[in-house]
């Protein structure tokens, strides 16, 4: 026997710690004495028994037997991985192409993995935060079943439940940050003095707030600043605790720091709420976080709420009419339900991506085994059996997704690279994303499961038999059979399948990001700057109305400014301040239900500096009314939108018709003009029912400014701020911003979700083609007997290609069927992510399978093409 066919028997038989440790004479005499054994008609296994039995030793052999059975396995899993190690060396094309296939996959489903781990099933930094709950107002009839508290219902919960051992509330907020270095607008969340305790987070310097923090709150106000702040803005300066610092113009003295923690944490400031019970109920402005009893559960305590709302309503109506509480678990904080939706559908893609993998990984190793015929007969008949194989072949697809996870890993640090670089909108705790170790024992466990998954099928699908024949003919012919290639075909189809489904989600998410793109939102976004000017309390009601004014007409004087005006909140920023109305004369039972809007308090010039049109009526009178008026407890001139007018006064004008403002009577509102409806929420929301009031009606803080210029709109940024300067150098510009920079800003979100399911699915579509190519020239390479047989009886080039070309495009053309089914059925997941466009829409369906049935026929062609250059004389001589 040869010493290579030694060196192969001696690794198919897996020799144990006894032969490891035999000396070199002795392994010459066993190995001799096997040769022998198999000559006179002995198994290879049983003679190898034999001889070492007879050489080593009968006692010694069963005894270190027993002592090497433990580190038996690890010694046959390193040999199998030595053996699978040099086998993927010897096929560098095979190892480099399986490689960046599942450096592709495995790389994308950590990345998407690694922004899930961070921001939803990373604990939340609270004490016990299984007990936590945040509780929302609901007023179904208005259609809210998310709605902030007002002071007063914070009031009647706490005095009235008893499933919670504490409830606090937070409302967020900005202050003008003054005497430490330059102005600077931050922001500020006034807590109740139990909200920091009831979280469980301790300070990391200094206390938190005590209820006796708000007595004599005139003469000692006090302030927390956060971990942030207090290392950037302070230094980390250990002697913060008792300093005094300028808030709006106010000393607020230090009491402690407080460490970020999402999502209540967040903000740079706190100050302790004092709830007022003399304010409005209908002002809603508080979220609220509850801790529960000890013994009482999230159902429990639901079930005591609703009777309790019940009674409040009957209470309090007709304000609180139809009022209900809702609680909300701590695990549904870490992300809005439309973020949690999109990485659920992220995760889902890369699993499409992972499986698509998985099936094109078991292709190349289909064909890499039907081309290792005769290596497998080879070692079955040296003694080697079939579980013996099948492991090791298992062992080299594993060997490749371990390789795989390892690249896949770099891939997937790149890919957070880039999803950082695409502004992903607001994404909680992005900058905590990282490749951590659970996030590493993830892509291990990726790893193992789609090598053992991609190796599973082409092991257990070995043609064992006729293995005879394969070695008496020196492996010619005989690659895998029509069995084989039918499966390789299914795969195929499936891979095939599963892209279409990422390419029809894809496509709808660019569809709805086109028409979120070029809808009508009302106003116009070129050329518009837009700022915020927070006013200290120092500002008297006259003094806000002058420092109002002087800005305005300063900036309207700029050659670069057509117009500018102010509004107490802007367009597309996300907030919104809601009032309910009814008509003078009407009670909220004989109306049907208040009507609901957005109001906002707006200067002259505001609707000409968005770009809004008058329908009927005029613009408001912006007269500064005198010292004794008292703002909006009286009549006033409004502004309704189109929508809203129709929705009070179906068919009729709005103009000179009375509104009960807020639904209450001495409150009354006169239409003076109808203006033209706007997304103010944003291009990706409905249109808004919106009612506009004269801002000196009011002196609300901060000041939104809308500026319309003639040119680029930062050109005008530092000659306004010169001009702020001027009038107050104490007041900081916060906010800068242009509206397009606010309006793409807003699609943010969208943007990102399209682009990110577009590349999932143009790589599934890269991977699906190459199986599909790789299928066929694999074909034409198999058949070119037959296809050079053919031509020679008068086939001609379209009949050869035709047949190659069906080939290819039956499993994708089924491919493509089951793909639609799937699609379709799939389709409700991305509802909630679409504008504008249908989740069934026929033109995506179609445009998507008209593009893969197109570049599947491109797959099929370059192979079909070298079917053509067959020669058949070669073939005729070969066969």
């Amino acid at each position: 026997m040869s010493r290579r066919l030694r060196r192969v028997l001696h690794i198919l038989l897996q020799k144990d710690s006894v032969e490891r440790e035999m000396d070199e004479e002795m392994r010459f005499h066993v190995d001799m004495e096997t040769e022998d054994n198999i000559r006179a008609g002995m198994k290879p296994r049983d003679a190898r028994r034999a001889a070492l039995l007879k050489f080593g030793g009968l006692e010694r052999f069963k005894e270190e037997a027993r002592t090497a059975r433990g580190g038996r396995v690890v010694g046959d899993l390193w040999w199998d991985v030595r053996l699978a190690v040099r086998g993927l060396r010897r096929s560098p094309g095979f190892t480099a192409v399986a490689l960046a296939m599942l450096a592709l996959g495995i790389g994308a489903s950590t990345a998407i993995f690694s922004v899930v781990d961070a921001v939803l099933l990373r604990p939340l930094p609270f004490h016990q935060p299984d007990r936590l709950v945040q509780v929302f107002e609901t007023h179904m009839a208005q259609g809210w079943d998310h709605f902030a508290f007002s002071q007063m219902n914070l009031l009647d919960l706490m005095e009235s439940s008893t499933s919670f051992e504490a409830i606090g509330g937070i409302r967020g907020g900005t202050v003008n940050l003054t005497g430490d270095g330059p102005p600077a607008r931050i922001g500020v969340s006034p807590i109740t003095p139990n909200f920091v305790q009831m979280l469980g987070v301790k300070p990391v310097l200094g206390r938190a707030f005590r209820d006796s923090d708000l007595d004599g709150w005139d003469a000692r106000r006090v302030v927390m600043v956060s971990q942030a702040t207090w290392t950037s803005r302070f230094g980390s300066d250990p002697a913060i605790e008792g300093r005094v610092i300028l808030l709006d113009g106010e000393g607020y003295e230090v009491v402690g720091v407080l460490p970020e923690a999402e999502p209540w944490l967040r903000n740079e400031l706190y100050t302790p709420l004092a709830l007022n019970p003399e304010s409005n109920r209908d002002n809603h402005f508080l979220a609220v976080v509850a801790r529960l009893r000890g013994d009482v559960s999230l159902q429990a305590a639901q079930t005591e709420l609703t009777p309790l709302a019940r009674r409040l309503t009957a209470r309090n109506a007709p304000i609180d009419e139809g009022m209900g509480f809702q609680l909300e678990p701590s695990s549904t904080w870490a992300a809005p339900d439309d973020l949690r939706r999109s990485l659920w559908v992220f995760m889902g893609a890369v699993g499409f991506l992972l499986l698509i993998a998985c099936l094109n990984l078991a292709n190349l190793l289909l064909a890499r085994v039907a081309g290792r015929r005769r290596q497998v007969a080879m070692c079955m008949a040296l003694g080697a059996g079939r579980g013996r194989v099948i492991r090791q072949l298992l062992t080299e697809s594993a060997v490749l997704g371990l390789a795989g996870a390892i690249l896949g890993i770099g891939v997937a640090q790149l890919g957070l690279y880039a999803l950082v670089a695409l502004e992903p909108g607001e994404i909680p705790r992005l900058e905590a994303v990282q490749i951590n170790g659970p996030v590493l024992l993830f892509t291990l466990a990726v790893a193992l499961a789609t090598g053992v998954i991609g190796g599973l099928l082409p092991a257990v699908r070995i043609p064992f038999r006729g293995l005879g024949a394969t070695l008496r003919d020196g492996g010619r012919g005989g690659v895998g059979g029509r069995s084989q290639a039918r499966l390789r075909s299914w795969l195929v189809a499936a891979e095939t399948a599963l892209s279409l489904v990422l390419l029809v989600g894809a496509g709808l998410l660019v569809r709805s990001l086109i028409a979120v793109q070029t809808v009508d939102t009302g106003f116009d976004a070129d050329n518009r700057l837009t700022f915020e000017v927070n006013l200290p309390d120092s500002y008297t009601r006259a003094g806000s109305r002058a420092f109002r004014e002087e800005f305005l007409s300063r900036m309207r004087t700029m050659p670069t400014v057509q117009s500018a005006a102010a509004v107490h909140m802007r367009p597309v920023d996300g907030g919104n301040t809601v009032m309910s109305l009814i008509p003078v004369g009407e009670t909220i039972e004989t109306f049907g239900g208040a009507v609901s809007a957005d109001w906002r308090l707006i200067s002259d010039d505001y609707f000409q500096s968005l770009g809004l049109s008058l329908v009927e009526g005029r613009d408001l009178s912006h007269e500064i009314p005198g010292e004794g008026d008292q703002g909006m407890g009286g009549p006033m001139e409004v502004v309704v939108s189109q929508s809203l007018a129709q929705a009070i006064w179906p068919g009729e004008s709005a103009v000179g018709k009375h509104a009960q403002l807020w639904v209450t009577p001495d409150r009354v509102g006169t239409v003076v003009g109808v203006v033209e409806d706007m997304r103010e929420r944003g291009p990706g929301q409905d249109e808004t029912r919106a009612i506009y009031l004269t801002y000196n009606l009011d002196d609300w803080s901060p000041v939104h400014f809308v500026v319309h210029t003639t040119g680029e709109p930062r050109a005008a940024l530092q000659p306004v701020r010169a001009m702020l300067a001027q009038i107050d150098a104490d007041l900081p510009m916060s906010g800068v911003r242009t509206m397009d920079e606010m309006v793409r800003s807003s699609t943010a979100s969208r943007r990102f979700t399209m682009i990110l399911l577009t590349v999932f699915a143009g790589v599934a579509l890269a991977l699906a083609l190459a199986g599909l190519y790789g299928v066929i020239a694999d074909s034409v390479s198999q058949r070119s007997q037959e296809l050079g047989v053919r031509v020679a009886l008068g086939a001609t080039s379209p009949d050869v290609l035709g047949l190659v070309i069906r080939q290819g495009m039956v499993p994708a053309g089924a491919g493509i069927a089951v793909g639609l089914v799937a699609a379709l059925a799939l389709s409700r997941v991305l509802r909630s992510l679409l504008f504008g466009v249908g989740a069934t829409d026929f033109i995506t369906y179609a445009a998507m399978g008209g593009i893969l049935a197109l570049a599947a026929l491109l797959a099929c062609w370059l192979p079909a093409r070298a079917a053509l250059r067959v020669d058949p004389v070669t073939a005729l001589r070969e066969e």
